[in-house]
C-alpha cells in the first residue's frame, strides 16, 4: 500500500520533472552533468551559510539569556530589544537561505531524474495507477495532494519570512515606545516598572479571588494519567526556567505564591507549536485591556484527551478561534507581551471541562476588562506530568 508521505514525495518529484521540461529542456549528458555539479556546489555553499547563521543566532540567544539575568534597568531592556532585533534579522536571512537551498535541491533532483530517463511520457500507466490508488485510499483530489506536498517546501518558508519581518517591525516599535515613555531616563523606567509590577499583583489577586469561587468536579477518568506523555513539548529546544506550583520563584513573583504553569526559555521569534491536536478555544491579548499585567497575547487549545493548554506572552498569534490544529502546528511565536521580564513561553495545562474564557472587570487598570482563560484551582494541572 502506498502511504501518504511516499505519495507526496513521489508527486513532488513528478511536479519537479514537469517544471524542469520547460526550464532546462533536454540537455546532452555532458551539459547536464556539468549543471548538476554546479548545483551541488551551490547547495553546499548554502549549507555552509546555514551552519554559520545558526551559530550566530545561537550567540544572540546566549546574549539574551545573559541580559535577561541582569537587574532590570532601562539599559538592559534596550540591550535586550537590540539583541532581539539582531537575532530576528539573522532568522530572516537564515530562512531565505533555506529557500535558496530548497530550490537548488529541487533543480538537482529534476536533472538527475531526467539523466536516468525517467520521463513522464514513458511512465503514464504507472503514474495513473498511483494517482488512482491515492484517490481511493485518501479520498483526496490530485490538486489537494499537490497542494499538501507544496505546503512543506518554499511556500511554508516564505510565510515564515513574512512572520519574522512582522516580529522585527514589532520590536522596533516596542523599542521606540519604551524610549518615548521613559524619555531615555533610568528613573522614569524604574517608575514604569514599579507601576506594572503593582498592576500585575493586584490583577493576580483579583483573578485568584474570582477563581476561588469557581467549583469543578473533575472525573479523574476524563483526563490522562500522569506520566503518560499525553502532550508534546510546545517548543524546541526545551529548557524549563520555572516549574509549576509553590516554587521559590513563585513565592517571590506571584501574589498567590503559586505558579499556574511552567515557563520555557524562548528567544524572540521562536515558533510555538500545539502540544496536541485539538480546537482553538480562544485567543486574546491582555495588553489591550491593561499593558503588562497578565499573559499578553495568548492561545487556548482544547484537546480530545480531556486536557486544554494555554500559551502565553506570544509576540505573534498564528491561530484563530474555532480552527482545528494538529500536534506540531505553529500557533504563534514567542515574545515578551504581558508581564514578562524577558522573552519566554508560559505554558498552562487545565482539565478542559473546567476552564472557561471570561471577561473580568479589573480595579488594577480603571475601566479595563480582561478577556482571559480562568478555571477552578483544582483544574490547574502540572504540565510536566504530561510532557
Amino acid at each position: 500500500m502506498l502511504n501518504n508521505k511516499l505519495a507526496h514525495r513521489f508527486l513532488f518529484l513528478i511536479l519537479g520533472v514537469v517544471s524542469a521540461v520547460g526550464t532546462y529542456g533536454v540537455f546532452p549528458h555532458e551539459v547536464r552533468a556539468a549543471r548538476i555539479d554546479e548545483l551541488r556546489s551551490q547547495i553546499q555553499e548554502r549549507e555552509n551559510n546555514i551552519k554559520q547563521l545558526e551559530a550566530e543566532i545561537a550567540q544572540y540567544q546566549n546574549q539574551l539569556v545573559t541580559v535577561g539575568g541582569e537587574k532590570q534597568t532601562l539599559q538592559s531592556m534596550l540591550a535586550q530589544l537590540d539583541t532581539s532585533r539582531a537575532k530576528l534579522a539573522k532568522d530572516i536571512k537564515l530562512t531565505n537561505t533555506k529557500i535558496d537551498r530548497t530550490k537548488l535541491t529541487a533543480a538537482e533532483i529534476t536533472l538527475a531524474i531526467k539523466g536516468k530517463e525517467l520521463l513522464i511520457d514513458q511512465n503514464k500507466k504507472t503514474i495513473g495507477q498511483i494517482f488512482r490508488r491515492i484517490d481511493q485510499e485518501e479520498q483526496q483530489t490530485l490538486l489537494e495532494v499537490l497542494l499538501s506536498a507544496n505546503s512543506i517546501s518554499v511556500v511554508y518558508l516564505s510565510r515564515q519570512i513574512e512572520d519574522q519581518k512582522r516580529l522585527a517591525d514589532q520590536k522596533r516599535v516596542e523599542q521606540n515606545k519604551l524610549l518615548s515613555e521613559t524619555k531615555n531616563k533610568e528613573s522614569n523606567y524604574q517608575k514604569l516598572l514599579a507601576e506594572r509590577q503593582a498592576k500585575k499583583k493586584q490583577f493576580e489577586r483579583e483573578v485568584g479571588d474570582f477563581e476561588a469561587q469557581l467549583r469543578a468536579e473533575i472525573d479523574p477518568s476524563s483526563i490522562p494519567k500522569a506520566g503518560t506523555k499525553a502532550l508534546a513539548y510546545p517548543i524546541d529546544p526545551v529548557l524549563v526556567t520555572q516549574h509549576f506550583g509553590k516554587t521559590a520563584d513563585a513565592k517571590r513573583l506571584y501574589a498567590s505564591g503559586t505558579h499556574n504553569g511552567i515557563d520555557f526559555r524562548a528567544a524572540p521569534g521562536t515558533p510555538i507549536k500545539a502540544s496536541a491536536s485539538g480546537i482553538i478555544l480562544g485567543t486574546g491579548d491582555t495588553d489591550l485591556a491593561c499593558r503588562g499585567a497578565s499573559y499578553g497575547r495568548w492561545v487556548l487549545i482544547g484537546h480530545s484527551n480531556g486536557l486544554a493548554t494555554l500559551y502565553g506572552h506570544l509576540d505573534l498569534i498564528k491561530a484563530a478561534e474555532g480552527q482545528a490544529v494538529v500536534v506540531g502546528d505553529t500557533i504563534g511565536y514567542s515574545g515578551t507581551t504581558g508581564y514578562a521580564t524577558g522573552p519566554h513561553l508560559h505554558f498552562t495545562v487545565y482539565a478542559k471541562s473546567a476552564v472557561q474564557i471570561s471577561k473580568l472587570p479589573s480595579k488594577s487598570c480603571p475601566g479595563a476588562v480582561f478577556r482571559i482563560p480562568v478555571a477552578a484551582t483544582n483544574a490547574y494541572l502540572d504540565p510536566e506530568a504530561y510532557l
